[in-house]
């Protein structure tokens, strides 16, 4: 049985990473948690107000032993493993008015981060009832 890619809304100790500017029609945000396996999910959710049909997710998912593994390296507890990614993204709350594409390049910048960990990690994808995905 396919199981289904969770929301943000889904995750646990969920924090918001960095977001789009909330008075724009389109809305991204990044979010980082656990999901029930405490598999730790980098998601980023792409919602858009006048078209639901747009509405979609891309999530780096990274095991609970690669998790593990990352919250060792930075020296931070599991839980406090979404925390310390925030903050090492923390240079992009700079940004004035921030679009989606904004958002997509960070997430981009995690990913790219991940992998210089030497992390093991699945991108899944939630796509839009039109076919589109975010990133």
């Amino acid at each position: 049985m396919k199981r289904k890619l969770s929301t943000s809304d889904d995750l646990i100790g969920c924090v918001c990473i960095f977001n789009s500017h909330e008075d724009f029609s389109v809305y991204e945000a990044i979010y980082a948690g656990y999901d029930d396996n405490l598999n730790l999910i980098i998601m980023c959710e792409h919602t858009d107000s006048d078209e639901s049909d747009y509405d979609c997710a891309t999530c780096a998912v990274l095991n609970k032993s690669e998790a593990k593994k990352l919250a060792k390296r930075f020296k931070v507890t599991l839980l406090n493993l979404p925390f310390e990614i925030a903050d090492s993204m923390s240079e992009w709350d700079e940004l004035v008015c921030p679009l989606p594409s904004d958002v997509r390049n960070c997430f981009k910048e995690i990913t790219e981060c991940l992998i210089d960990e030497g992390c093991h990690f699945r991108i899944k994808r939630k796509s839009a009832q039109n076919g589109y995905v975010t990133c």
